[in-house]
């Protein structure tokens, strides 16, 4: 069983950045095969990994309308489903992406997502971790598309209004009681440690690192980023902390 980590959090505040630095650590340590999983539709990820967008699973939902004539009459949508999710998969050896991209349009599509929840479900499995980097807002958390999460980030910048985002994420998971196991905040952009009065455990602070801007500026992968990087380290040890308390390896 895979172990999913996911990131949430308000638009802004280093969710992508945050899903591929875990995506790195994850694979210097050897713990592949890895999956991303890009459920933003802004689609930045593949950017920061240093990867192209191929097809997405969006695209892939459209096409399998009857009246698009995409899919082969032979072919069940469980088969089309399989097959196009296969192929749309970016292989960069020790880990995947997977690219949600355009939300739903016009029309029904109970009967393309029950299928592609399944095949989402089955293709998860193969992998011995996913990281998500989610959408920014709180949708995929009520409409709970994450499925069960080992570990939940929730990002947040040093503002009240980051903050506010946060606090309300939470809530909403424990509303629902969803399958989130475990869920951490992580303030990213800090200049100094923050008090805090919430009642999810504060995983830690990630400093504002010059580097890593001058690295986005012009392009370059978070796998280009030297290993001594401020922001690097500080997630290093976050994560350790976190495994400290989940396990995650």
């Amino acid at each position: 069983m895979a172990k999913v980590i996911a990131v949430c959090g308000k638009g802004g505040v280093g969710k992508t950045t945050i899903s591929g630095l875990i995506v790195r650590l994850l694979k210097e340590r050897g713990l592949s095969p890895i999956l991303a999983v890009d459920a933003d539709p802004s689609m930045n990820l593949n950017m920061t990994l240093g990867l192209h967008v191929g097809e997405t699973v969006g695209n892939i939902r459209e096409e399998a309308k009857p009246e698009k004539g995409k899919r082969p009459p032979s072919m069940s949508l469980t088969e089309y489903f399989e097959l196009k999710v296969n192929l749309s998969l970016q292989e960069a050896g020790s880990f995947d992406l997977l690219v949600m991209g355009r939300p739903e349009g016009k029309g029904c599509y109970c009967s393309a997502n029950s299928n592609l929840r399944e095949r989402l479900k089955k293709l998860v499995s193969t992998y011995k971790y996913v990281v998500i980097d989610n959408e920014a807002g709180l949708e995929h958390i009520s409409r709970q598309t994450d499925g069960s999460v080992d570990v939940m980030l929730i990002v947040s910048d040093p503002t009240p209004k980051g903050l506010m985002a946060a606090y309300r994420a939470d809530e909403l998971i424990e509303g629902l009681e969803n399958e989130v196991k475990k869920r951490f905040l992580v303030i990213n952009r800090a200049t100094s440690e923050i008090p805090l009065t919430m009642q999810i455990p504060l995983a830690g602070h990630l400093r504002i690192d010059p580097i890593l801007s001058e690295y986005e500026l012009v392009g370059r992968s978070i796998f280009e980023l030297p290993s001594d990087a401020i922001i690097y380290q500080d997630l290093q040890d976050i994560l350790k902390k976190i495994n400290e308390d989940c396990s995650l390896w």
